[in-house]
């Protein structure tokens, strides 16, 4: 249900269940709170983010494969380097569960945060897979190596 509300962008609906359900002592797993890792990301709630990270590992998991796409785009994002390339290493190691979405996603967050040639890195290991990246994002990616360079090559 949480899922659901988060494609709909309904913030209050799902936290309103969220506490509902909480009052009537049911205890959110690791997929629920997976989906509001990756909904917080979205919208660059970067401590509310961690907090929800935290919960589960409270609960003696490991984070999906999938919040470390979110912590990957959220981190690049607003250019928290070291935690963004740390993300990064989890998918580059465990890309062959990636699909085009996931790699364009991680590429679109990457230039947003001015990791150009790290996007172009993984732009090359997307290729490698066998994906087609679209047109809209090589584009974006060859104007940036060009007019948005900010930071040096870190890799």
């Amino acid at each position: 249900m949480i899922a659901a509300y988060e494609k709909k962008n309904l913030l209050d609906k799902a936290l309103n269940l969220l506490l509902e359900l909480e009052k009537d002592g049911f205890e959110h797993g690791v997929a629920t709170y997976s989906v509001l890792v990756d909904w917080m990301g979205k919208m660059q709630l970067i401590d509310e983010a961690e907090q929800l990270l935290d919960k589960i590992s409270e609960q003696g998991e490991v984070p999906p494969f999938k919040v470390h796409i979110s912590l990957c785009d959220m981190y690049a994002r607003v250019n928290v380097e070291k935690k963004a390339l740390q993300a990064l290493g989890v998918l580059e190691a465990k890309q062959e569960q990636l699909g085009p979405e996931e790699f364009e996603r991680i590429i679109w967050s990457l230039i947003a945060g001015g990791f150009v040639q790290v996007a172009q890195n993984f732009q090359g290991l997307m290729e490698a897979r066998g994906f087609t990246v679209s047109e809209q994002l090589k584009v974006t990616l060859k104007a940036s190596q060009t007019f948005l360079r900010r930071r040096p090559s870190v890799r």
